[in-house]
């Protein structure tokens, strides 16, 4: 050993000078990333790379990734809470950019969808979907 205990070894600069994902946030593993990061790298593949499965619905049609890295997401948003959140656009037709991102559970994220179509409901029925989910906020 080189003298230096466990936890000097998560301030180790790596990648040119830069500290990597899982040593700035306290994950000496580098298998191990930091709670948001595959999150983040996937986000960033469906924008920039058109051979992702999801590019249509992302960079195809004109959503950019605008954090130059996981660090800027998690100075704007902080790391993920729980594996049951994931990143959501808060606008949907907007980028991946500061201001816009925010961790979502899957409720939160279903309520923030595009739909494919437009679907039309009548007064009552809006009313009662009101009334419905204030009663489960209860």
């Amino acid at each position: 050993m080189d003298g230096r205990s466990y936890s000097d070894k998560r301030q180790i600069p790596c990648h040119a000078g830069r500290m990597s994902p899982s040593y700035k946030y306290g994950y000496a593993n580098r298998t191990v990333h930091a709670p948001g990061y595959d999150t983040f790298m996937t986000a960033k593949q469906r924008c920039t790379n058109p051979n992702s499965q999801d590019y249509e619905n992302y960079g195809g049609r004109g959503i950019l990734f605008l954090f130059k890295n996981f660090h800027e997401l998690v100075e704007e948003i902080g790391l993920r809470p729980s594996s049951k959140h994931s990143l959501d656009r808060i606008n949907n037709n907007s980028h991946y950019m500061v201001g816009n991102v925010r961790w979502a559970t899957a409720k939160e994220q279903a309520n923030n969808r595009r739909n494919k179509r437009l679907q039309q409901f009548s007064t009552q029925e809006l009313l009662d979907e009101l009334n419905r989910r204030k009663q489960e906020e209860i």
